[in-house]
């Protein structure tokens, strides 16, 4: 868990896969770099999930070729939308 005023720097290359990153409420991201035949997007933001920023950082650097990367903010205990659920501890 990023804490505030903590810069977390990923470098990210992928060649036909998708990058998912899941990021606490109010984290800052960035995405350097660029994707062929892919898109990269961020769904975080203080305007997107009405929570104030926490002062953590992501910032994802490299290439995507024929894949998606794409960086979401998640709640404590929100339900994570279809595609996102790998990200849920196993249940014994």
């Amino acid at each position: 868990m990023l804490q505030p005023g903590e810069t977390l720097e990923v470098e990210l290359y992928s060649l036909f896969g998708s990058a998912k990153i899941l990021v606490p409420e109010g984290t800052d991201v960035q995405i350097q770099g660029m994707t062929l035949l892919g898109d990269a997007r961020s769904e975080v933001g203080a305007a997107a999930t009405g929570t104030p920023p926490s002062g953590g950082r992501l910032v994802v650097t490299g290439w995507s070729v024929f894949g998606d990367v794409r960086v979401r903010s998640v709640a404590a205990g929100e339900k994570l939308p279809r595609g996102w659920r790998w990200a849920q501890p196993k249940r014994s």
